[in-house]
């Protein structure tokens, strides 16, 4: 008896793109973490001046969660600064392997806030004046669904 050559069945591919119920369901979780940041910001005294800032030019640039205005007085004389925000909501995990939400802003990501920032500027020169940052409001949601934001100013430069 001869054994014949087992010819295993390739895998299925995964989707490359996940389902459009998948997709729908996330944006409505992104849109809630994003509206719970603004009204956050805003109990902070921050103005919210844009949300979902889509940067295109010839093709697509970038986009901004949030952008927002503060004003103070410094000795005197008024600050204005010009804040763009991203927002970034994941599941705590508890082992230590899985990122944080704010670490899964990898620099590519930041290279396309800063260009969205940069395109935004030029599209609103009356926002030259302004000092500008860039803040992370994060939400790492526990097994029980509660999350609390946590606020990091100047999360990172533009350089």
């Amino acid at each position: 008896m001869t054994a014949l050559p087992l010819s295993p069945k390739p895998l299925p591919k995964p989707p490359s793109k996940p389902s459009p119920a998948k997709r729908k369901n996330t944006k409505a979780i992104g849109d809630y973490f994003e509206q719970q940041a603004v009204e956050f910001l805003q109990a902070q005294g921050l103005t919210i001046i844009a949300r979902n800032y889509h940067a295109i030019d010839a093709k697509k640039i970038g986009e901004i969660d949030i952008i927002a205005t503060s004003s103070q007085t410094v000795r005197g004389r008024a600050q204005n600064t010009l804040i763009f925000v991203e927002v970034r909501a994941r599941k705590q995990m508890t082992h230590a392997q899985f990122a944080t939400s704010l670490e899964t802003i990898t620099p590519t990501k930041r290279r396309r806030i800063i260009a969205a920032a940069e395109h935004f500027l030029q599209q609103s020169p009356k926002f030259a004046e302004y000092d500008c940052r860039f803040d992370v409001v994060a939400f790492d949601v526990d097994e029980k669904g509660v999350s609390v934001p946590q606020w990091i100013v100047a999360a990172f430069l533009a350089y």
